[in-house]
C-alpha cells in the first residue's frame, strides 16, 4: 500500500469511526499528464501559483459537511471505466443527467468550487452532485443549495483544474486560452454576419456578382452609397441604381469589429431605397435583417417604409427608438404621437407634440396637421416649405380624411408624391393625378405603377373633394390616357410620335418613350407607320431594340400611301446610324469608315446637328471603336455639348481609377454620382465619355451603351426636329 493510500485511509479511519477499509483491488487509470507526476524524492517542489484552486473533490467531505449529510458508500474501484478518447462528453454510468441540473452560478466574491471548474476542451466531466435541500454551507464558502453533499458518480482523477493566468500578465478569454497541456484547442469566437452581405437578387436574376464591392473600403462604401442621387430621372440611371442597392454580395473590408457589422452601409441602402421610391423592396430587404435588434438608423428606414405604405401598426414597433441625432429624434418623437393616436390617446399625442415643438424639433405642418385630427373644423395647412412633410406628416393628412391643398405638397420629395399618388383610400382625386405625374418623371414611380394609375384615372369623374389642383393637374397624365384608351393599332403610334414630338424636356421624352418601348416592339414595319417613324425608331433604340429601329429608319423615305422613295435626308439617315452603333454591340463589325467621315462632315458644316453628332463619335471611340486617324483629329477640335451639369475633375479621375481596377461597386456609385439627378444630357462630352468609358472597362458594356443612348436621344440626335 502507497503512503498516500496509507494516508488516505489513517484520514478516513478519523473522520468516521469504526469503518473499515478493506484491501480494495488497483484501479487502471490513464498514464499522468507532466502536471501530475509525483516530485522525486530529494527534488525541490515546485512553489504553488498564486491563490491556486483546490484539486476536484473526493470521497473526502469538511467535518461540518460530513456531519449534515452522511457519506455514502464508495462504489467499488472496478466498475468505474473512464469514457473513450472518442467520446469526450459521456457521462460516467450511474450519474445523473446533466441536462436537468441547472448549473449554479458563484456569487460575488466567494471562491469557485471545484465542481464549477469548466474542464478544458476534450476532457470529459463528471456530473454534477444531486440535489439535497438539507446540505449546510461550509463556513467561508458560498455553496450553492443541493452542493454540499456528494455525487455517487466518480470523478475522475486526471481532471486537473485551470490555473488562473500569472500575476501581471493580460487576461486571456476563456474561448481563445492556450489549453496545449490540457489537450485541448485554441478556438476563436466568430464573427457575427454582416448586414452589408443581406440582397434580394442574386447575377441568376439581374443582380451584380458577389465580388461586387471587392477593393472597395466600407467607409467609402457607405460613402457612395448615400450620396447615390435618387430618384433618377434617367431609367438606365435608376436601373443601375436598383441593382446596385438591391443585390446580395460580400461585405466590404473594413468593418470587423462591430457589433452588427455592415449596418451603417444597410442603413444607407435602404434610405436611398425610399428615396427612389422602391417601398416594396425597402420593406423586403428590412425583413431580411433584423431590424428589431439594430440601431436607430436601422429602425428609422424601416419605419419611413411603413409608414409610406400606410401600415402605422407596422411602424410602431420602432416607437422606443430615441435618435442619435436631430433628424432621428424628430422621426421618433412624430412616430410616437402618431401610435398614441392610433391607439385613441389623444391628450398622449397631443402632450407629444407640444413636446417636440418645444424642443423645435416638429414643423408647424405637424402641429397643424395632428390638430386638425383632433378638431375636424381645424383648417389645415395651405402651403409647407422642402422637407417639412414627411412620412408622419403623410401619415397624419390620411387620417384626417380630409382635402389638403395642392400647395402644401408643392414642394414634397418624390418619394412622398409618389405615396399620395397610390394611396387608392385618398379623397384628393385630382391631386392624385398630378402627384403620381410629378412622382414619375422625377423617376419616383415605375412605369408599371404610372400606366396603372392612368388606366384606373379613366373612369374617375371630378369630386367637390378635389380642389385647386392648378399646380399639379397632371395633364400629361391625361395624355397618357387617352393614348392608352386608342385600339392599339396604327392610330396609337402615330399618336405617340405626335406626343414626343411635342415634349421639349429631355427628361420627360425619354421617360414617356420608355413607357411607350413595349408597345413599339410589338409593331411591324408597316408603310403606314411611316409619319411615326423617326420617333418610332428612336424609341426602339431607348429600348435597346437596333433592329427595329432600323426597321423603322427605312421607314421615312417611304411615302406612306403612294410607296414612293421621297427626297433623302442624309443628315438624318446618318443620325439613326450612329445611334444603332451606340446601342447595340452587334454592328461594332458593320462599322463603316464613311459613316464617321460623312457624320463628322455635317459636324464641320455647322448645322443643328453638329454638336450632337461629335458627342456621338466621342462615346463611339469611348466604346471601343476605332475611328479612322483623320476623324479623330478633326474630332478633336469639334464642338460638342458643353453641358449644363458641372462635373469635379477629381470625380472623374476617381471613376476612371475604379472602372481601371474592375471595382464595380464602386464604379457603378461613382458613375451615378456623376450623372447625378438630371440624367446623363446634362452631362458636358468628356464627363459623359468618362462615364461610359469605366462603366465598359468594369464589365458594364451593356449599361454603358443603355446610358449612352438616353443621352444622345434625348438631345435630339436623329429628330425630325433637329
Amino acid at each position: 500500500m502507497s503512503p498516500f493510500r496509507n494516508s488516505l485511509v489513517g484520514l478516513l479511519a478519523t473522520l468516521v469511526p469504526g469503518l473499515a477499509f478493506a484491501e480494495a483491488p488497483r484501479v487502471l487509470i490513464p498514464p499522468m499528464t507532466p502536471q501530475e507526476q509525483p516530485v522525486a524524492a530529494g527534488a525541490p517542489s515546485a512553489p504553488a501559483p498564486p491563490e491556486a484552486v483546490s484539486p476536484a473533490p473526493t470521497a473526502i467531505q469538511a467535518p461540518a459537511q460530513a456531519e449534515a449529510s452522511p457519506v455514502a458508500p464508495m462504489a467499488p474501484a472496478e466498475t468505474f471505466v473512464p469514457p473513450e478518447p472518442s467520446d469526450p462528453f459521456a457521462v460516467p454510468e450511474g450519474a445523473p443527467a446533466t441536462a436537468s441540473v441547472p448549473t449554479p452560478q458563484p456569487q460575488q466574491g466567494a471562491r469557485q468550487l471545484p465542481w464549477e471548474q469548466r474542464p478544458p476542451r476534450g476532457v470529459s466531466q463528471a456530473a454534477p452532485p444531486a440535489q439535497d435541500v438539507g446540505a449546510s454551507e461550509v463556513p467561508g464558502e458560498a455553496v450553492p443549495a443541493g452542493e454540499g453533499t456528494m455525487s455517487q458518480a466518480p470523478v475522475p482523477i486526471w481532471r486537473q483544474p485551470e490555473r488562473p493566468a500569472p500575476p501581471g500578465d493580460p487576461a486571456v478569454p476563456e474561448n481563445s486560452r492556450n489549453t496545449a497541456a490540457g489537450g485541448g484547442l485554441a478556438l476563436s469566437p466568430l464573427a457575427p454576419p454582416s448586414l452589408a452581405a443581406v440582397g434580394l437578387i442574386d447575377p441568376a436574376h439581374g443582380g451584380f456578382a458577389d465580388s461586387l464591392w471587392s477593393g472597395t473600403a466600407e467607409a467609402e462604401a457607405i460613402r457612395l452609397v448615400a450620396a447615390l442621387p435618387l430618384p433618377a430621372v434617367s431609367p438606365a440611371a435608376g436601373g443601375l441604381a436598383r441593382r446596385l442597392l438591391l443585390t446580395r454580395a460580400s461585405a466590404p473590408a473594413g468593418g470587423a469589429g462591430d457589433d452588427r457589422p455592415g449596418e451603417a452601409l444597410l442603413a444607407a441602402r435602404l434610405d436611398r431605397l425610399i428615396a427612389g421610391g422602391l417601398l416594396a423592396e425597402a420593406t423586403r430587404l428590412a425583413a431580411l435583417a433584423r431590424i428589431g435588434e439594430g440601431g436607430d438608423a436601422l429602425a428609422l428606414g424601416a419605419a419611413r417604409a411603413d409608414l409610406l405604405a400606410g401600415d402605422v401598426k407596422s411602424a410602431c414597433a420602432y416607437a422606443k427608438r430615441t435618435g442619435a441625432d436631430e433628424s432621428g429624434r424628430a422621426f421618433f418623437g412624430k412616430l410616437r404621437a402618431l401610435c398614441f393616436l392610433d391607439q385613441g390617446n389623444l391628450q398622449a399625442a397631443r402632450v407629444q407634440a407640444d413636446l417636440l415643438g418645444e424642443q423645435g424639433l416638429a414643423a408647424p405642418v405637424f402641429v397643424a396637421s395632428l390638430t386638425a385630427v383632433q378638431y375636424p373644423r381645424e383648417p389645415l395647412p395651405q402651403t409647407a416649405a422642402a422637407g417639412e412633410v414627411g412620412a408622419p406628416e403623410l401619415a397624419l393628412l390620411r387620417r384626417t380624411g380630409r382635402a389638403a391643398p395642392p400647395g402644401l405638397f408643392a414642394a414634397a420629395e418624390p418619394a412622398i408624391l409618389r405615396a399620395l399618388a397610390l394611396d387608392s383610400a385618398s379623397e384628393f382625386r385630382a391631386l392624385r393625378l398630378g402627384a403620381g405625374e410629378a412622382a414619375f418623371f422625377a423617376g419616383a414611380m415605375s412605369d408599371a405603377e404610372f400606366r396603372a394609375l392612368a388606366e384606373r384615372s379613366v373612369a374617375v369623374a371630378p369630386s367637390a373633394n378635389d380642389g385647386d389642383a392648378s399646380e399639379m393637374t397632371g395633364a400629361l397624365l391625361q395624355s397618357v390616357r387617352a393614348l392608352l384608351a386608342m385600339p392599339a393599332t396604327s392610330e396609337r403610334p402615330i399618336a405617340l410620335a405626335g406626343l414626343l414630338t411635342s415634349t421639349r424636356d429631355p427628361g420627360r421624352y425619354v421617360r414617356l418613350a420608355r413607357l411607350f418601348a413595349g408597345d413599339v416592339a410589338g409593331l411591324a414595319p408597316d408603310r403606314l407607320l411611316a409619319p411615326a417613324a423617326l420617333e418610332l425608331s428612336r424609341v426602339a433604340l431607348l429600348s435597346g431594340d437596333a433592329k427595329s429601329a432600323q426597321g423603322f429608319a427605312e421607314l421615312f423615305e417611304v411615302a406612306p400611301y403612294t410607296g414612293d422613295r421621297v427626297a433623302s435626308q442624309p443628315t438624318l439617315r446618318t443620325d439613326l446610324s450612329l445611334l444603332v452603333h451606340v446601342t447595340s454591340p452587334e454592328f461594332a463589325g458593320d462599322w463603316r469608315l464613311s459613316t464617321a467621315s460623312e457624320a463628322l462632315n455635317a459636324a464641320d458644316l455647322g448645322q443643328a446637328s453638329g454638336p450632337r453628332v461629335a458627342l456621338a463619335l466621342t462615346l463611339l471611340d469611348a466604346l471601343g471603336y476605332r475611328l479612322p486617324p483623320e476623324v479623330s483629329l478633326r474630332l478633336a477640335g469639334a464642338t460638342t455639348i458643353a453641358g449644363s451639369q458641372a462635373t469635379s475633375p477629381y470625380d472623374l479621375a476617381a471613376l476612371r481609377s475604379a472602372g481601371e481596377a474592375g471595382r464595380v461597386g464602386e464604379t457603378v456609385a461613382r458613375a451615378l454620382a456623376v450623372v447625378g439627378p438630371t440624367g446623363p444630357w446634362a452631362l458636358g462630352g468628356e464627363a459623359l465619355a468618362t462615364v461610359v468609358r469605366a462603366l465598359k472597362a468594369a464589365g458594364l458594356e451593356a449599361e454603358a451603351r443603355a446610358i449612352a443612348t438616353e443621352a444622345l436621344v434625348a438631345q435630339g440626335l436623329g429628330a425630325a426636329r433637329g
